[in-house]
């Protein structure tokens, strides 16, 4: 829309970028309106069989004002035709401002961080390094919640000078938080201040593209369930093709209130119904403080653990509340759920992950390499083991 970048003559500009390269050589003009847009998609669908729309922007005074305009642009095409729209755009100061592009109809939105080694954006992305991972992170976590897992996206791109661990991490992160990580390799753009870079060797990218195919088919991500936009055209990155089948079983962070309210009621069903521990619901302050993860089976959460700090600290965290739908308990759901909270918590710095086990439950703790500490003790009624 917006072919301009309040960015564009600073020392902030990105420099992968060429958005007003086109603009100088008169091949677009300054600012297309939501008329323009709407014209242009229902010729596009009649004509040529288009299946959904990319809007994308540059950045305006003050940051922020691209979401109103993505918002009549997205109004003006869903009236003139019925396509899938996906928006792109920086994140909100006020994640709530998403509600205004999912009220105008937008399917998808990709929220793009280019890359989450902070040391590489802000020599690459200034503007993204200063606007800061939390802000990023907020606004992923408002954007899954409002339009779902898989429907929200970043771009990750690889050549810019980071270490493909870093893609790999960061793809984990993303993935966790319900984000399709989309990595893509840096295709330098003639006229940007990146022309001379060189785009990353094949064989490193395969390598990149296979470890992240792993990381989707765990988390139950994957390019073609996504509605609109650039993951679902997949013409900029190999990495749908790389894609595996979705795991029978998927584990992963609690990405939204639907999510969360499911693990609440197995928990309610297992430690209030069945068990009896707690006279009508399990929930304390930890919740609000800690991880849950979920296990899933499609869209079926089937099973959830919560992990959670001890004290201020990273390196001691503890874990509880593991619960398993009846008819899973021999999937292999109980398993997953313990092995990614360890997973989950090592990463977070913790050097020491504790545990009140059942009694009847240190068996299976101890086949997964769990250790007891001291001896068993009452603990909400039960006789419980500290591992």
């Amino acid at each position: 829309m917006l072919q301009t970048c309040i960015y564009w003559n600073s020392e902030s500009r990105c420099r992968f970028c060429g958005i007003e390269l086109s603009l100088k050589n008169r091949q677009t003009i300054p600012l297309k309106t939501p008329e323009h847009l709407a014209e242009t998609a229902r010729k596009a669908h009649a004509l040529d069989g288009i299946r959904h729309v990319v809007l994308t922007t540059g950045t305006r005074s003050p940051q922020g004002v691209e979401v109103s305009i993505l918002s009549a642009a997205c109004t003006a095409i869903r009236e003139a035709v019925d396509l899938p729209v996906h928006a792109q755009f920086l994140p909100p100061d006020d994640p709530e401002r998403l509600h205004e592009l999912k009220l105008s109809g937008v399917d998808t939105v990709g929220i793009h961080i280019e890359s989450m080694d902070m040391a590489v954006l802000s020599r690459t992305a200034p503007v993204k390094a200063a606007i800061g991972l939390k802000r990023y992170e907020a606004a992923w976590k408002a954007a899954v919640e409002i339009f779902g897992p898989n429907q929200v996206s970043s771009f990750l791109i690889a050549g810019l000078g980071e270490r493909p661990d870093s893609i790999i991490s960061g793809s984990e992160r993303l993935a966790d938080l319900g984000v399709y990580p989309f990595v893509v390799p840096l295709r330098p753009i003639p006229g940007s201040l990146m022309a001379d870079a060189l785009p990353p060797d094949p064989a490193v990218m395969r390598g990149i593209y296979e470890r992240v195919a792993g990381i989707l088919e765990k988390t139950g991500l994957a390019a073609g369930r996504s509605l609109a936009g650039c993951v679902r055209c997949g013409a900029c990155s190999a990495l749908p093709l790389y894609e595996r089948p979705e795991a029978d079983l998927t584990c992963h962070r609690a990405r939204t209130s639907f999510e969360l309210n499911q693990a609440f009621d197995i928990r309610k069903a297992v430690f209030v119904n069945e068990q009896k521990i707690f006279e009508t619901s399990d929930r304390d302050p930890y919740d609000d403080n800690g991880i849950l993860l979920v296990a899933k089976h499609g869209p079926e959460v089937v099973g959830t653990v919560r992990v959670f700090r001890n004290g201020n600290g990273n390196t001691h965290w503890i874990g509880g509340r593991l619960a398993v739908k009846k008819g899973y308990r021999s999937s292999g759901a109980g398993e997953l759920l313990v092995r990614n909270a360890v997973a989950t918590v090592k990463k977070l710095g913790c050097t020491k992950f504790t545990a009140h086990i059942q009694e009847e439950n240190v068996p299976f703790f101890a086949r997964l390499g769990w250790k007891g500490i001291g001896m068993p003790e009452p603990y909400f009624g039960r006789v419980h083991q500290v591992m």
